[in-house]
């Protein structure tokens, strides 16, 4: 009973895939929508319970130079059993707005929730689209291509074609054909683009799993962050100083999950300035620049000069906000524009650049533009802010 909407795929089915939420999975409960009043939102479908859990969205990828409307179905199983993988199953619809006397039908191209590809599959596909750079690069390297098409569960972050784009006309141009050369290299900055033995999906995320993962090179961890709000979230991914945005999230695979970023980790491309002002985590540090008749941050741009900034993130300044309230308060009015000024100067060295494995390995002590700062075990060692 009751007036719902279903998606109906007219492609080839393996019935033997088919369960009982499967088929729920393609059911929009209570709800009867056409294509025009769907939106951006995410629904929930039948398929709903303790066990299992699945959203139907839809995605619009009509393009200007063809006015054809194209339209696909997405499904995101949430949360999985043994039976049913967490991931993205998209489906282009190819007949919509069936009206029936409880709902609505839209025929579809396949079935949603159904992920039977693999990661390197999936790669593979792309081969000739918007992941052909990040596909050569694994051809130079066997063995990253071999981890990838094992069956333990991974992480992918693979970049498109468009980020490696953004590479050039730039130094990280040059680095990446040094890259492509030195296979030891191009390995470590593959790996960076993967996370072994687990898949790190968006929701995972937004529900508490730890933000921080180790990436397969062993040495670097990557910072997962979900920003905005529904429906406009966004996943975010720094690793070796890059900020990444998935441009299409959660894609499922037999093997994991992969994201498809805007932006190769590892190969900055921003000068400090920039960085500051587009990492949605930074933005807190980086108003406080701004503060004032001097804008401390231009200083920032200078190419002229090498700088190693030791930059309080949202998450540190909320920490403070907790230990000293008003403190943090004078800081958020901004009524002494020159302290400010003298508590980011504590921050900054000039004219040196110190990497991590620096930190660990070469210096106790470091010197700021406004102070000296302890280091113990790579840990840098903070006195009273204010």
């Amino acid at each position: 009973p009751g007036y719902h909407t279903f998606f109906v795929p007219i492609g080839e089915v393996r019935p033997e895939a088919f369960d009982k939420y499967v088929v729920l999975g393609h059911v929009i409960p209570n709800n009867v929508l056409f294509l025009n009043v769907m939106g951006k939102e995410s629904y929930r479908s039948a398929a709903n319970d303790a066990t299992v859990n699945v959203e139907l969205s839809l995605i619009n990828r009509t393009l200007r130079i063809n006015p054809e409307q194209t339209y696909y179905v997405q499904s995101n199983t949430i949360k999985a059993d043994p039976r049913h993988n967490k991931g993205v199953v998209m489906s282009r619809v190819l007949r919509p707005n069936i009206p029936i006397k409880n709902g609505v039908i839209h025929l579809i191209e396949k079935p949603l929730m159904i992920i039977d590809t693999s990661i390197i599959d999936f790669l593979q596909q792309e081969a000739d689209g918007r992941l052909k750079m990040f596909n050569k690069l694994l051809d130079r390297v066997p063995e990253i291509r071999s981890e990838i098409s094992r069956l333990d569960q991974k992480t992918i972050l693979a970049p498109t074609d468009a980020a490696f784009s953004n590479l050039n006309e730039s130094e990280n141009d040059t680095k990446l054909e040094y890259l492509i050369q030195n296979i030891d290299k191009l390995r470590d900055l593959l790996r960076l683009h993967m996370v072994s033995g687990q898949s790190v999906s968006t929701d995972d995320i937004r529900h508490g799993v730890k933000p921080e993962v180790q990436s397969a090179d062993g040495r670097r961890n990557l910072y997962f962050r979900v920003v905005g709000e529904d429906p406009n979230t966004r996943l975010t991914v720094e690793g070796g100083g890059v900020n990444a945005t998935a441009v299409q999230a959660d894609i499922g695979a037999t093997n994991g999950i992969i994201h498809v970023i805007d932006r190769v980790l590892g190969m900055p491309f921003q000068n400090i300035y920039d960085k500051l002002n587009t990492d949605p985590s930074l933005n807190f540090t980086f108003e406080l620049g701004r503060q004032g008749n001097q804008n401390w941050n231009e200083q920032l741009l200078r190419e002229d000069r090498r700088f190693t900034y030791f930059v309080p993130s949202n998450d540190a300044w909320d920490q403070f906000k907790k230990e000293n309230p008003s403190e943090y308060k004078q800081l958020e009015m901004k009524q002494f524009p020159a302290n400010t000024r003298n508590i980011l100067d504590r921050h900054l060295v000039v004219n040196q650049q110190i990497s991590s494995t620096q930190l660990e390995t070469q210096f106790d002590t470091i010197h700021t533009v406004k102070g000296i700062l302890k280091v113990a075990k790579g840990q840098v060692q903070f006195g009273k802010l204010c």
